[in-house]
């Protein structure tokens, strides 16, 4: 894998995160190597234990304009000065730190910097992507309704994989509206609790043709999000969607929507949904406890 060292920032990338990623989901023997490709990056936010809501965010766009955004996206982490991993060697963004106040990430910035720096990134995705997803739920809605009829395997994942499933089928839906036949490759943030599960869960989606979604989806992968900045976009959105939900259901809707995502929904490219409970209930019934899959 190629570092980068922290230095003033040059594109001189050889090879990109993206190009090393498309080398994964687009083997040189497949003819999908010939056209043009889509990659979906996902990444959540939030955890069960610890968050009473949880997200998913989703980043759609074309192999060429991933190349694009990722020299965008570096090149305004290191004028950020933004956090060096101590092992990759490369300025990543995570937006859990930006936001704490115990985080001292930031702290070089003013007031006026971090939020022309947070502008600056939203503006990148914004014209970036053809599509973005954002999933979210109330934690509490899920265990009570959906997780005492998940084996104990499911119960700990069954939330991600539940949104992700729901995640492809939005993709797959829009993508045909805009007759866009291209193949979808998919990446997911490596994580030990979730991300094998998911990839497993996408093959399977992908065998039995679930939902007719399978053949729009070529392959998946998952990946490090510090050196794979895309991730580092679906962690936003997946962010933003978390904190919306939090205000309007967990802290009773009294604040506004908040500017980033106000700024991020301007594109009119971003899906924003919640699985009330009313939703729960119908997954439940319907595929749950009748055992169907459409």
């Amino acid at each position: 894998m190629l570092m980068l060292t922290p230095k003033p920032y040059k594109d001189t990338m050889a090879w990109s995160a993206v190009q090393q990623i498309l080398r994964v989901v687009h083997p040189m023997s497949s003819k999908w190597r010939l056209v043009a490709a889509v990659i979906a990056y996902f990444d959540e936010s939030g955890k069960p234990d610890h968050s009473p809501v949880v997200s998913l965010g989703v980043v759609v766009a074309m192999e060429n304009q991933w190349k694009k955004f990722e020299t965008k996206w570096m090149k305004a982490l290191y004028e950020a000065r933004a956090p060096i991993h101590p092992r990759c060697h490369l300025p990543y963004f995570h937006m859990t730190d930006f936001e704490s106040p115990d985080s001292k990430d930031y702290r070089h910035l003013s007031n006026g910097d971090k939020k022309t720096f947070i502008s600056n990134l939203a503006g990148i995705v914004n014209e970036t992507i053809l599509y973005g997803v954002v999933d979210s739920l109330v934690v509490k809605d899920w265990e009570d309704i959906v997780m005492p009829h998940l084996d104990p395997y499911k119960q700990k994942r069954g939330w991600y994989l539940f949104m992700l499933e729901n995640a492809l089928i939005d993709i797959a839906v829009w993508t045909r509206m805009l007759a866009l036949y291209e193949p979808i490759a998919c990446v997911f943030d490596t994580n030990d609790e979730v991300s094998y599960a998911a990839l497993q869960h996408f093959n399977e989606i992908k065998e039995h043709d679930r939902w007719d979604i399978g053949s729009r989806f070529i392959s998946a992968t998952y990946a490090n999000s510090v050196q794979f900045c895309p991730l580092q976009a679906a962690d936003m959105l997946a962010y933003e969607g978390r904190k919306d939900i939090h205000n309007k259901v967990i802290d009773g809707g009294e604040r506004p929507i908040r500017k980033l995502l106000d700024s991020l929904l301007k594109s009119r490219r971003i899906n924003v949904a919640r699985y009330d409970r009313e939703g729960l209930e119908a997954f439940r019934d319907k595929v749950l406890l009748n055992g169907s899959g459409e």
